[in-house]
C-alpha cells in the first residue's frame, strides 16, 4: 500500500511524485532503507573518474589499499623494505638478510609498492628464469679420463715415467708439506683455454717430475740434495755423534728413526754420486 496522500504532504513538493516512493507503506520503512543505503555507500569504493590528475589518483590509491587490505582483498607493502622476508631454495634466511644485493632489491621492491607476496615472486623468476641467461657460461673442466688424455698428448710416450717421477716427488716433499697435495687439488688453473686442477694440470706434472727425477739421481730421495761442504765422512760422523748422544738414547724407536733419516738420505746420495764417479772413471 501506498503512502498516503497526508504523509505525502508533509515531504518537499518537489520529490512528492518521485516513483520511488512508490514502494514504502510507511515512514518508518523509508527512515529504514535511507540507513541502510547510508551503510552501503560508507563501505562502497567509488572508482575516480576517467579523466582524473596523476596525483589525485595516486590520493585514491593511498585511501583505497588500506580497504582493500583490511578486507583481504589486497596485500600492500611491508611498513619498511627490512619487512621484507624472501625464500630462496637451498639458502638460509641469514644469508638471505644479509645479502647486500638483496638489499637494494628491497629497496626497489618497497618504493615500486610491491607486497611480500609480489616481491617474492619476481625474485623466484628472475632467479630460475633471467639470471642463468644472463651469466656467462663457465670454462669447460678437464678432469677423469680428460685428464689422462691431456697427460698422453703433452709427454706421449713417456707418460707413465712422467707420472712415476712426480708422484715420487709429492711424496718426498709431503714429508715437509703435508698439505701441499691438498693445496694443489683445491687450487684451479687453465690448460688449452679449459679449468684444471694444478694438481693435474700437465705443467705442473712436467715441474714436479723433473724434480722427482733429479732427487732419484742425484740426491737419493734427500729434499735439497748434499749439504754444501758435507762429505762422506763428515755425515757419517755425524750419524755415529747422534746414536752416542745421551738425549737422542732417551727416544723411542720412532723418533730415533725420524732424526736419522735425512742423514742416512744424505749418505745415500753420497754413496751413489761415490758409485757413479767411479763408474764413469
Amino acid at each position: 500500500m501506498p503512502l498516503d496522500e497526508a504523509t505525502l504532504e508533509s515531504f518537499p513538493e518537489e520529490i512528492r511524485a518521485d516513483p520511488g516512493l512508490q514502494s514504502f507503506n510507511d515512514v518508518g520503512s523509508i527512515a529504514k532503507s535511507y540507513l541502510e543505503t547510508k551503510r552501503m555507500v560508507g563501505d562502497s569504493i567509488r572508482m575516480p573518474a576517467k579523466d582524473v590528475s596523476a596525483e589525485d589518483a595516486q590520493k585514491w590509491w593511498q585511501d583505497t589499499a588500506p580497504k582493500l587490505a583490511e578486507r583481504g582483498f589486497l596485500e600492500t607493502k611491508p611498513a619498511s623494505p627490512e619487512n621484507y622476508e624472501f625464500n630462496l631454495n637451498g639458502t638460509t634466511p641469514e644469508v638471505l638478510k644479509n645479502d647486500p644485493l638483496l638489499k637494494e632489491y628491497r629497496t626497489i621492491a618497497h618504493s615500486m609498492g610491491l607486497s611480500n607476496k609480489q616481491a617474492n615472486a619476481l625474485l623466484g623468476e628472475f632467479g630460475a628464469k633471467l639470471l642463468p641467461k644472463m651469466m656467462p657460461a663457465g670454462p669447460e673442466v678437464i678432469e677423469g679420463e680428460a685428464v689422462k688424455a691431456a697427460i698422453q698428448e703433452k709427454f706421449g710416450s713417456q707418460s707413465t715415467k712422467r707420472l712415476a717421477d712426480y708422484q715420487s716427488a709429492m711424496n718426498t716433499l709431503k714429508q715437509q708439506y703435508p698439505k701441499l697435495n691438498d693445496m694443489l687439488k683445491e687450487s684451479v688453473g687453465f690448460y688449452n683455454g679449459k679449468a684444471i686442477s694444478f694438481f693435474d694440470h700437465p705443467d705442473m706434472i712436467e715441474v714436479f717430475s723433473d724434480i722427482g727425477a733429479k732427487m732419484a739421481q742425484d740426491f737419493g730421495g734427500a729434499f735439497g740434495g748434499i749439504p754444501e761442504g758435507e762429505t762422506l765422512e763428515t755425515i757419517s760422523e755425524k750419524i755415529v755423534n747422534l746414536r752416542n748422544d745421551p738425549n737422542f738414547q732417551k727416544l723411542g724407536e720412532e723418533a730415533q728413526g725420524e732424526k736419522l733419516l735425512p742423514l742416512y738420505k744424505i749418505k745415500t746420495a753420497m754413496l751413489k754420486r761415490i758409485e757413479r764417479e767411479q763408474g764413469r772413471g
